[in-house]
C-alpha cells in the first residue's frame, strides 16, 4: 500500500479499512426523507416551517449523490465496462421493481377496498402502473385515477430520483472507461466541474432556469463533487470538527439560501458526509445496508396509513408508525432481494468466474 494511504485518509477509512458509518448515515438520510414528508401530509400553519422540514428532504438527497459519486467511481476504476453495469443495475431495480409490484399488489387494493380510489379496480391500471414505470422514469404516479377522500397526489415521491441516479452511474462510463479521458480525469474533472458552475451561474442570471434543468445540474453536481474526492481521496484527510462544521453550513446553505448551492458548495457537502462517514464510529448497518429499502417504502407505507385512517392520530404517531413498518419492509427488502440480487451479480462478474475456475 502506499505511503500515503494512512488511516485517516477518505480512501483508506472508507474502501480499505471499512469500518466506517458510511452505511449509517445512509439510513440516517433515508429516514430524514421520511420525515422532510411529514409537513406533506401533515402541514403546519406556517409555510415558511412546511418549506423548511421540506427541505430536509433535498439535503438528504444531496447527501445521497455526494456519498453516490465517491463509491461508484471507485466501483468504475476497479471494475470492466460490462460488470460495472451489471453492478449497477442489480443494486438499483430488483429492489425498485419488488416496490412497484408491493405497490401493485398491496398498496392499490388497499385504496380500492376503503373506498379512496376514483375509478373501478382495473388490472390495466393496477399493473400499467408497474410496465410505465419500469425502466425507472416516472410515467404514471397514481392508480385507478388517484385518490379521493385523502389528501395524496402520488404512491412514491422518492422513485423520481432513482432515473437521475442510474443517469449518473451512465456520466461514469466515458470518464472511466475511455482511456484518453480516464488517463487525464485528475485534470479534466476538476476543470469541468469548475465550467459547469461558472456556466451554470452565467445562465441563470442571464435567463434564468428551468426547474427541471435545476434539478439536473444540482443532483449531478453533487455526484460528480463526490466523484472529484474520490479521485484526490488518498491525501485528503478526514476531519471530524471540520466534516460536522461542513454539514452544518451545507444543511444552512440547504434551509436558508439554496441558491448558493451552485458556487461550489457541492464539495463541502461531499467532504462532510463523507469526512463524517470516515471517522465516526456507528457499526450500524456495516453488515445490512437497509438504506436503499427505507428510501423507497417510506413514502407507500405513509400513504397506506393514511388510507386506513391514521390521520386521527396525528404527525407524529404517523411518523412513528412509518419509520416501524418502512425499517421492516426495509429489512425484508435487503434479505430477500437486494443481497442476493448483489451477490448474483458478483457471480456473474466474468472477473469472478475466472477466479473461480481457476481455484
Amino acid at each position: 500500500m502506499s505511503s500515503e494511504v494512512t488511516s485517516s485518509t477518505l480512501y483508506h477509512s472508507l474502501l480499505v479499512d471499512r469500518n466506517n458509518s458510511l452505511n449509517f448515515l445512509r439510513l440516517v438520510l433515508a429516514a430524514l426523507v421520511i420525515i422532510s414528508h411529514v409537513v406533506l401530509f401533515f402541514p403546519t400553519g406556517s409555510a415558511s416551517l412546511n418549506e423548511h422540514v421540506d427541505s430536509l428532504g433535498d439535503f438528504a438527497v444531496n447527501m445521497f449523490f455526494c456519498i453516490s459519486g465517491f463509491l461508484i467511481a471507485h466501483s468504475a476504476s476497479r471494475a470492466a465496462l460490462s460488470s460495472y453495469l451489471l453492478r449497477r443495475s442489480l443494486r438499483i431495480f430488483p429492489g425498485y421493481w419488488v416496490a412497484l409490484l408491493f405497490i401493485a399488489l398491496i398498496a392499490s387494493p388497499i385504496a380500492y377496498m376503503t373506498g379512496h380510489s376514483v375509478e373501478d379496480w382495473s388490472w390495466g391500471s393496477v399493473f400499467g402502473y408497474v410496465t410505465n414505470n419500469f425502466f425507472l422514469a416516472q410515467n404514471q404516479s397514481v392508480t385507478l385515477g388517484g385518490f379521493k377522500g385523502v389528501d395524496l397526489f402520488t404512491w412514491n415521491l422518492p422513485f423520481w430520483t432513482l432515473a437521475y441516479e442510474f443517469t449518473a452511474y451512465l456520466m461514469l462510463i466515458p470518464m472511466f472507461y475511455i482511456r484518453v479521458i480516464r488517463e487525464r480525469l485528475h485534470i479534466i474533472l476538476p476543470i469541468l466541474f469548475v465550467g459547469v458552475i461558472v456556466g451554470m451561474r452565467a445562465y441563470i442570471s442571464l435567463r434564468g432556469f428551468p426547474a427541471d434543468a435545476w434539478i439536473f445540474f444540482r443532483l449531478m453536481m453533487m455526484f460528480m463533487a463526490g466523484t472529484l474526492l474520490y479521485l484526490f481521496s488518498k491525501k485528503i484527510k478526514a476531519n471530524l470538527w471540520i466534516a460536522l462544521l461542513c454539514v452544518a453550513l451545507g444543511l444552512g446553505l440547504q434551509l436558508f439560501a439554496t441558491t448558493y448551492i451552485f458556487y461550489g458548495a457541492q464539495l463541502l457537502f461531499a467532504y462532510g458526509i463523507l469526512a463524517l462517514g470516515s471517522t465516526l464510529s456507528v457499526p450500524i448497518g456495516q453488515k445490512n445496508d437497509i438504506s436503499y429499502g427505507v428510501y423507497i417504502y417510506g413514502f407507500p407505507v405513509q400513504c397506506i396509513l393514511l388510507l386506513l385512517g391514521s390521520a386521527v392520530l396525528g404527525p407524529l404517531v404517523n411518523l412513528a408508525l412509518d419509520v416501524v413498518l418502512t425499517f421492516a419492509l426495509a429489512w425484508c427488502s435487503w434479505r430477500l432481494i437486494e443481497k442476493p440480487a448483489m451477490t448474483r451479480g458478483r457471480s456473474l462478474d466474468p472477473k469472478n468466474r475466472k477466479l473461480a475456475k481457476a481455484a
